[in-house]
């Protein structure tokens, strides 16, 4: 993944390793958190011997400079690891809760956190910011 400002200047801001030549559809997360107003992204996607090419240039604006926070969770299906990453925020509360509405996992946390041992199951993730209450619905597989 690489940024820029101004479209002509390219910085590489992070990488995600392929999954190779497959015939499903692969799905690929980076999340960059230093970010000005205005970026513009593009991918580089290099082969094995060596040989890349370039996405089209995306552009995003940031019309507040103090975004407002937000979670991710993945992978999702799960196998029985997920992660939960806190964006734009100092610390949250989260919840998880059973089908039944039960909760079965509590607590706070800052920037990732890492949960395994769940049974197989939808459970639903509230994330509190204080400002704001995020809910999140995570399959667990076995």
């Amino acid at each position: 993944m690489e940024w820029s400002t101004n479209g002509i200047d390219w910085v590489l801001v992070g990488s995600v390793n392929g999954n190779g030549s497959v015939n499903d559809i692969s799905f690929y997360q980076f999340v960059h958190t230093n970010t000005a107003q205005l970026n513009y992204y593009r991918l580089k996607q290099v082969d094995f011997d060596g040989n890349f090419k370039y996405s089209p240039i995306r552009s995003l604006l940031f019309n507040d400079v103090n975004p407002i926070p937000y979670a991710i969770l993945y992978p999702n299906p799960s196998d029985n690891l997920f992660y939960l990453q806190l964006i734009g925020g100092k610390e949250a509360n989260y919840q998880i809760f059973d089908m039944a509405g039960r909760i079965v996992l509590q607590g706070r946390f800052s920037e990732i956190i890492e949960f395994e041992g769940l049974k197989s199951g939808v459970y639903q993730v509230k994330i509190d910011f204080g400002n704001k209450i995020d809910v999140l619905r995570v399959v667990i597989c076995d």
